[in-house]
């Protein structure tokens, strides 16, 4: 690597870092990436051991909704819109086991949602039915479209456990919350079974354990990154619970609230029922598919329960889905021969190559998430997008998209386009004392630059 490009790389980490512009956003599903409507059953314990408790926790996107002028005097919101939501349970016979229905009005500050401002309200309902196999039904309608969503293929067993000396209900991965109240709540991160990308993630186990009084039993967790065939790969980690985190006489409980789904420790009359909780360290699990397995074990047996989950980087670059063109852009801040090496090898090993690149120039090494190398990659996908031209569709390959990409947005911009002169665009970066002059002889949109200045 030459001066000038160490010179420039050391810029742009040093800008990201100082600015704040590599920060990790508040992630949420983007279209396309999460289904508008998901769903995710949790089987937990009960008071009467011949009944299971289901919960069915639903998540529905915003932008599903069509919203309408408020009509309301003085409401907070100038938009609103509502929906209906049912939940039918049938038995293997097709009769109906349970029913349940709410009906929700949803508000907004304008008529549609436009990204990044994606959100999305949650909730869900509760059951307790005895153990068999039973079939969802979910009708969805949207108040004032009538749009409508149905799943009727949903299917979900409730195994017995009335006789069971050990057994492991659903694994429940939660993000770390304390209420105002200062008491401990866990949010379920219901992402239909995924978990967010840097985002720490805790583990909730609940369990039953028949054994004698002040035994503790013994719970170890292993979690093992797969491959995409779901194939069994390398371990992350292997550990056993902390007798200080498994709690006895306890089963989870939800929160009551209209506003967030949480749910808490309760206590309960059941000796044999306990609550294991132990912290997943989620911010530093890289993109994949990963299987977390636990298994229990008391004098009187072993029980075993796995499940398998996605990391999802939800707000990823977009130009880091493509693997050659993430590369093809690190041209601007590598030498000659650190870019003919990095582009050589398989698409595996030049994604290890690109991960290796950029975990030298970051920041906070014990995360996952890279801000020096997400920056980068968005200030791309921003300069591919906006400075494309008739000649240039891919904007990232222009002056002001290399100027952008290695140095941000400037600090203001300014478009001259005086009688007889051609269009000239100047960028000032009042930061580092410098102007950019770029000019479009072409009259199409084709800027190039002509020269750097001090201020």
């Amino acid at each position: 690597m030459n001066k000038y490009q160490y010179a420039i790389l050391l810029v742009l980490c040093v800008l990201i870092i100082s600015t704040g512009w590599g920060q990790q956003r508040s992630q949420r599903p983007q279209p396309g990436q999460e289904n508008v409507v998901t769903f995710e059953t949790i089987t937990l314990p009960t008071e009467a051991n011949d009944l299971i408790k289901l919960d069915i926790n639903y998540r529905i996107m915003k932008n599903f909704f069509i919203f309408t002028k408020s009509s309301a005097t003085g409401a907070e919101y100038d938009y609103e819109g509502g929906f209906e939501l049912s939940i039918e349970i049938f038995n293997i016979q097709g009769q109906s086991s349970a029913r349940e229905i709410t009906q929700q009005t949803v508000y907004n500050d304008a008529p549609t949602i436009e990204f990044p401002d994606i959100e999305y309200v949650e909730g869900g309902f509760s059951f307790e039915l005895p153990p068999a196999e039973y079939r969802l039904l979910i009708r969805l309608l949207d108040r004032n479209s009538q749009r409508r969503y149905i799943d009727r293929d949903r299917r979900i067993e409730l195994p017995a456990y009335a006789d069971t000396n050990t057994a492991i209900f659903d694994i429940i991965v939660i993000e770390p919350v304390t209420s105002d109240t200062g008491t401990t709540v866990f949010r379920p991160v219901n992402l239909g079974g995924d978990i967010f990308f840097s985002e720490d993630a805790d583990v909730l186990i609940p369990f039953i354990s028949t054994s004698e009084p002040e035994s503790i039993p013994t719970i170890t967790a292993s979690l093992h990154r797969l491959s995409p065939k779901g194939n069994t790969g390398e371990e992350v980690f292997s550990k056993t619970i902390s007798p200080g985190h498994i709690y006895s006489g306890t089963t989870i409980g939800k929160v009551n609230s209209d506003n967030v789904l949480q749910y808490k420790k309760v206590d309960t009359d059941r000796e044999d029922l306990y609550t294991a909780l132990f912290s997943m360290n989620g911010h530093t699990l890289e993109e994949g598919l990963y299987r977390l397995s636990i298994q229990l074990k008391n004098e009187n047996g072993t029980a075993e329960k796995s499940k398998t989950f996605s990391v999802a980087w939800v707000d990823k670059p977009a130009s880091l889905h493509n693997i050659d063109f993430a590369i093809e852009m690190l041209e601007y801040v590598m030498s000659p021969d650190e870019y003919r090496q990095i582009r050589r090898g398989s698409s595996d090993e030049k994604r290890r190559k690109l991960i290796e690149y950029w975990k030298d120039k970051d920041p906070e090494p014990e995360s996952a998430f890279n801000p020096v190398m997400t920056e980068f990659y968005r200030r791309v996908d921003y300069a591919a997008r906006e400075f494309t031209s008739l000649r240039e569709r891919n904007g990232a390959q222009t002056d002001r998209g290399k100027v952008y990409i290695i140095y941000g947005p400037p600090t203001r911009k300014n478009r001259e386009l005086a009688p007889g002169q051609v269009p000239q665009e100047i960028w000032v970066y009042q930061h580092l004392n410098q102007k950019f002059i770029f000019v479009d002889q072409s009259r199409q949109g084709n800027y190039r630059l002509i020269t750097r200045e001090e201020l």
